[in-house]
């Protein structure tokens, strides 16, 4: 599968009229995306390795929120799309409600699965801290990683992930980035939205006038 010009890595499974774009989260690749891929017939899907993960470690990758999302969006754009549907797990999506607000004339849809709290991170925050300063450790992601996950024997792809991210994308997102806040914005969003959450995860903030719906081509349609 292909580089952009940037260094982000992407790969393409499916066809159908509409393009849908999945970013994964924090510490996952794209090779962790490909099973949900069998459950979206009838979209043409592109996946995107995040700057700083997986084969994306040569992009440049800093862990802001705003350098992230047009890193990203060049990449889709590299790609020959111009014209998509949005999808984003946690950190992916705090990065598509990003791109959303930014490039409102090309995102047609907007799904966030577990998205990051729009509100950003509170400063201090214990896990986060936690996770930042396990940087490299296999034997400590692996307990944190279980720690919130809802089934640890589901999520130890995740702690292999976690390990190939780059220092400067890992320490600059959880010491950083993630302290950024979009709430203000999300209702500026202009396309069709929604978010699904489950188990001991938290949705980010939303307007009243937006739906909550699962992640599926359903979904997304009636987005």
């Amino acid at each position: 599968m292909p580089h952009t010009s940037s260094d982000i890595y992407w790969e393409e499974h499916g066809q159908g009229p509409v393009t849908l774009v999945m970013l994964p989260g924090f510490g996952a690749s794209a090779d962790l995306m490909t099973g949900i891929v069998r459950h979206l017939s009838g979209f043409r899907v592109l996946i995107f390795d995040l700057p700083g993960h997986g084969q994306s470690v040569r992009a440049p990758a800093d862990g802001r929120l705003s350098t992230l999302a047009a890193t990203l969006h060049d990449a889709i754009n590299d790609a020959g799309v111009d014209d998509y549907c949005l999808a984003g797990f946690s950190l992916g999506g705090a990065i598509a409600v990003r791109i959303a607000l930014d490039y409102p004339d090309e995102v047609r849809a907007l799904v966030g699965v577990v998205p990051w709290n729009a509100a950003g991170t509170t400063a201090g925050d214990e896990v986060i801290a936690g996770f930042d300063a396990a940087y490299g450790d296999a034997e400590a992601l692996a307990q944190a990683v279980a720690a919130i996950s809802l089934d640890p024997s589901k999520t130890s792809g995740l702690t292999n992930s976690m390990l190939t991210v780059t220092e400067q994308m890992w320490h600059g997102w959880l010491a950083g980035g993630a302290l950024t806040s979009q709430a203000d914005e999300l209702s500026e969003i202009r396309v069709p939205s929604c978010t699904y959450s489950a188990g001991r995860t938290s949705s980010w903030i939303k307007p009243s006038s937006w739906t909550t719906c699962g992640a599926s081509p359903e979904a997304v349609r009636s987005c």
